[in-house]
């Protein structure tokens, strides 16, 4: 660049300070706007080769682009360019748009060139929608609908097989995924395989004809329609849901060259698929109700039958849910008016998260590794988890950096020194505590004093470094906050990691909060009483497969005091002791070596950091006095004091 080209990013927004009622003269008025819970993303000019997206993104200025995104009713950038080989009819090279949008017409695409010849308009291809959950409203809805049709809800892949021709009108048929122009392979997951044995006829040729089809796609003969919609599912494919068939493709729904779908029927004596008409406000909403309600006790009692637990397994439910297609008077659905219905247990674990369930389910594995001698690694983990494919392939990586460089609490340890994390909400008593203890010889570490966790952390190291035993006074309310310091704590060779819970009620620490004053972090007031309702809210109870050598969890005052009675005598050092071990921290501190410092009393360590300290102090004044600072003025500054009048006359 001629010159560096400067663009200012969003700025990190701090908590209100305590002059908050101070400001210079230009301020003139305070806008309170809301805070948003998500992620930060700033447009301006400026161009980069990749941005947060997952695809590259170069569509902006593209008429095409354009032209596809208002069918599409999306922005072009929500539009991801391919250009790929049709695995289904072999020399076919398609390029296009597939639509990112999520909702109704997320994985729709547009094909732009075939072998490399424009088409003559783009042709559109409507993908599956994206199905939202049953609305508040769900029972109004326009004088079109005449009645709804629920529908098996399959857990598995869907794919869809469509139609499109070249500028000849030549005819051909492939298969999509959800949201790519063809059906592919993922890692840990071979869909080709199954759709090989579904559908053979599509991959015994080099081209499907539309003469020849068998007869699960024979829907395609007809010119209207432009695609056929299937699950793959069954017991040889990974499954929350347990299905006795090994693997079937179910039909969902034909979708029409306009986009209006029309579900698969199928006769069926259960009440809870079939036809429901429309005849009196409330009936659909009563029915899902009862739906949910079933098809729970359904899951529970299969789960309790086969000794399971509810959690993210294979073959761990019976149901999924219902799909509600809202039909016209032709048995037609819009691509908005199809919804979702499903039972309270599915609905937590259908959709991977690296929450809690997982990241426990992950440190129980650890544990049990640990406790049967073997390496943790990768493969170890993968079959002690016995998880989702999917989900490992989406999160080994974060599995592996959750239990890499954990404590073992089955090596023997002749390490003597202690660890206590603590775990509360504000106002449940960490500092008040962690003070109690400090005159017994623990070294307290509050995130409140030092600023933040960085500073803990370093302040942490350096104590175990000197031997200390450490209190980590902070909230640590989940896994993560926790795994800081356990591998801290491993790393430096800790013998005893103790976990500190103080599981007082709300309401106490709401009460303490509203009468302390000039709190660093927490203000008095409602708003402090927002905050504890939300660790509330967030907090994970620790388990000792987090890398505790033992848990301990009070409730009450009493049992605080027991606590508190444990662990100041847990180090058993006199009070001359803790004396000599802070002022041989200090020395360390004021850069004496750990060397120098051997064999002395007490007394000459003390000595020593005076002797220290007042060398650095005339260094300081001899500088002061340099720049023209008057050294009689200097007596009785601290040095806090000495270095501000040093960095003024600096300037």
């Amino acid at each position: 660049m001629s010159y560096p080209q400067i663009i200012f990013g969003t700025p990190v927004i701090e908590g209100i300070p305590k002059d908050i009622d101070t400001f210079d003269d230009s301020i003139v008025k305070v806008y309170f706007a809301e805070k948003w819970c998500g992620d930060s993303m700033a447009r301006g000019k400026g161009r980069r080769r990749n941005g947060r997206n997952k695809f590259t993104n170069n569509n902006v200025h593209d008429p095409l682009a354009t032209k596809v995104a208002e069918i599409f009713k999306c922005g072009a950038k929500n539009l991801q360019k391919f250009n790929s080989v049709d695995p289904f009819n072999v020399g076919n090279k398609v390029s296009g748009y597939v639509c990112k949008d999520v909702g109704v017409n997320y994985g729709s695409m547009a094909i732009l060139s075939i072998n490399n010849i424009q088409m003559s308009y783009p042709q559109i291809i409507f993908g599956t929608p994206v199905i939202e959950g049953i609305p508040k409203d769900i029972d109004t809805f326009d004088d079109s609908i005449v009645k709804v049709y629920f529908a098996e809800k399959w857990c598995g892949d869907n794919i869809q097989v469509y139609k499109y021709y070249n500028n000849n009108g030549e005819e051909f048929v492939s298969i999509k995924a959800r949201s790519f122009a063809f059906a592919k392979n993922f890692p840990n997951d071979n869909i080709l395989q199954s759709i090989d044995t579904l559908f053979p006829s599509i991959n015994d040729s080099t081209k499907i004809s539309l003469d020849s089809l068998p007869d699960n796609l024979s829907e395609l003969a007809d010119p209207v329609i432009q695609s056929k919609t299937f699950e793959i599912c069954g017991g040889c494919r990974s499954s929350l849901v347990f299905y006795e068939f090994d693997v079937e493709a179910k039909p969902l729904f034909t979708t029409s060259v306009t986009g209006m779908i029309r579900p698969h029927v199928i006769d069926s004596n259960e009440d809870e698929t079939g036809f429901l008409m429309i005849s009196e406000s409330g009936q659909i909403n009563e029915w899902c109700q009862n739906f949910r309600e079933n098809a729970l006790s359904i899951n529970e009692e299969y789960r309790k039958e086969n000794d399971l637990e509810e959690g993210y397994y294979f073959n761990n439910f019976l149901v999924e849910g219902r799909v509600l297609y809202y039909l016209n008077s032709s048995g037609e659905v819009s691509r908005e008016n199809i919804f979702k219905v499903k039972p309270r247990d599915i609905w937590k674990y259908h959709f991977i998260q690296f929450d809690n369930f997982l990241q426990t389910k992950a440190l129980h594995s650890m544990d049990s590794l640990y406790r049967k001698g073997e390496q943790i690694c990768e493969e170890t983990m993968n079959n002690e988890m016995d998880i989702d494919p999917r989900a490992w392939g989406r999160y080994s990586n974060q599995i592996m950096r959750l239990v890499s460089n954990r404590p073992n609490k089955y090596l023997d340890s002749d390490n003597d020194q202690h660890m206590i994390v603590m775990m509360g909400v504000p106002g449940s008593g960490k500092s008040t505590i962690a003070n109690t203890l400090v005159p017994s010889g623990w070294v307290r570490v509050n995130q409140d004093e030092l600023g933040n966790r960085r500073k803990c952390e370093s302040r942490t190291r350096q104590a175990l470094q000197n031997g200390r035993s450490v209190v980590i006074d902070r909230c640590n309310i989940d896994i993560d906050q926790r795994s800081v310091w356990l591998k801290m704590a491993r790393d430096m060779g800790v013998g005893n990691i103790w976990c500190f819970v103080l599981d007082i009620p709300a309401e106490v620490c709401k009460s303490r909060i509203s009468v302390r004053k000039d709190h660093p972090t927490i203000p008095e007031g409602d708003f402090g009483h927002s905050i504890i309702d939300k660790f509330q809210y967030l907090r994970q109870y620790p388990i000792e497969q987090e890398g505790f050598n033992s848990i301990i969890t009070v409730h009450s005052e009493q049992e605080t005091e027991d606590a508190i009675q444990h662990f100041g005598t847990l180090l058993n050092l006199s009070e001359d002791e803790v004396l000599k071990l802070n002022t041989i921290e200090t020395a360390m501190s004021e850069g004496i070596s750990k060397n120098k410092l051997q064999g002395l009393h007490t007394e000459d360590i003390q000595r020593l950091i005076d002797q220290k300290m007042k060398c650095a102090r005339n260094a300081l004044v001899n500088k002061i006095v340099s720049k023209g600072g008057n050294e009689l003025e200097l007596e009785g500054l601290s040095m806090p004091e000495l270095q501000s009048m040093l960095n003024k006359l600096r300037q």
